[in-house]
């Protein structure tokens, strides 16, 4: 069923008092801009305009140029296709398409139809048709507000996603803040005792490079290390610096009637009680075999003797007990100092030792003082 939505006009077009046949264009077709050749309606308004409604839309000519109206530049249009037109009284143009009345809000309407002659006298008299559009369902107050409340909810539903969205996201960052934290904290313990245990095997190792493995006193490499740091310092602060040799007697004794093992453990003993005889500022070394090499920084030759003959009197104060036999072990002591051998330790040693076979040969546990005397 064809319907019809009003359209107004206005402007200069076409005199109305003039035939159409009187203008020089007596055609129109698709290359002077008519939409389309097959023409199903033509009415020429009050105002001059001639319509013409064809399959692809309304076209409007004004005497000079078609005008193309269609739903692509005016969506008030129900369809392209237009199978009628009627030019009312008022100037408007009804307009009945394939598609519908749209445009057009839902109410009651009443269409009026009158008759006019050839001359354009109209008669006065004409039929009224009364009829009434209803709403589409979504043109309804009912459904409009169903839809609001749909998209209230909708955005409420979204807000509570994005709120809890939020919530959870921000939880997934603790949790993983706490597990990288914890991760670190880990991390930085283990580092702490890889670093303990770095540090004790540090220790350890600079232990067994320093230190005699069976008596724990300063390896020979260590205490010349030291005694020429001792000497040097003596020298730069002008104080004296001694060094004694010590050697047990009859060790080797020891050694064949009771087997290294026992020798092994007096050794450690003697080394012991040495250590315990000298000040926190002295040094006790294992020269080799029954051999120690003890360094006495700022001690003068008379002070070195004195502790030479304390350390002589701690060895052989008390027998040493190893393995359920005692043994009464003594040793003899040379000392040598700066004062009168010169701030050079091998010499110190040296002299010290020369005292030392003077004790061995003078009959054993006895202190015997350097007298070679060098420039100081």
């Amino acid at each position: 069923m064809a319907a019809v939505v009003l359209l107004a006009v206005a402007g200069m077009a076409l005199d109305p008092r003039r035939a159409i046949t009187q203008y020089l264009q007596s055609a129109w077709a698709t290359d002077t801009g008519l939409p389309q050749t097959s023409v199903y309606a033509i009415s020429q308004t009050a105002d001059g305009y001639l319509w013409v409604g064809t399959e692809l839309g309304l076209a409007r000519f004004d005497g000079v140029r078609v005008t193309v109206f269609d739903r692509r530049h005016n969506p008030g249009l129900a369809a392209n296709y237009t199978q009628k037109l009627l030019a009312a009284r008022d100037g408007s143009l009804w307009i009945g398409t394939d598609d519908g009345l749209t445009n057009v809000p839902p109410g009651s309407y009443r269409f009026q139809v009158e008759a006019a002659a050839s001359d354009g006298a109209w008669s006065g008299k004409g039929a009224n048709l009364q009829f009434e559009l209803r709403p589409h369902v979504y043109q309804t107050a009912w459904f409009r507000a169903l839809c609001a409340a749909i998209l209230m909810a909708c955005g409420a539903g979204l807000y509570l996603l994005r709120v809890r969205y939020l919530v959870w996201l921000n939880r997934e960052l603790e949790r993983k803040v706490a597990q990288r934290t914890e991760e670190l904290a880990k991390t930085a313990r283990s580092l702490a005792a890889e670093k303990a245990e770095l540090i004790r095997a540090r220790a350890e190792l600079e232990r067994l490079a320093t230190r005699d493995g069976l008596t724990g006193a300063w390896n020979r490499t260590a205490a010349f290390d030291l005694l020429g740091r001792v000497v040097d310092w003596c020298r730069l602060s002008d104080q004296p610096a001694a060094v004694i040799m010590c050697d047990l007697d009859g060790f080797k004794k020891i050694n064949d009637r009771h087997g290294h093992p026992v020798g092994d453990l007096v050794l450690r003993e003697i080394a012991l009680r040495l250590q315990a005889g000298v000040r926190a500022s002295d040094y006790v070394g294992r020269y080799g075999g029954e051999e120690f090499l003890i360094i006495l920084p700022d001690c003068s030759p008379a002070e070195a003797r004195v502790r030479a003959e304390q350390l002589r009197r701690q060895v052989e104060s008390a027998p040493v007990e190893v393995a359920g036999a005692a043994f009464a072990v003594t040793c003899s002591f040379g000392v040598s100092c700066s004062k009168n051998d010169g701030f050079d330790g091998e010499a110190l040693v040296r002299q010290a030792d020369q005292a030392l076979y003077r004790a061995k040969g003078a009959g054993k546990n006895r202190v015997e003082v350097s007298e070679e005397v060098t420039a100081a």
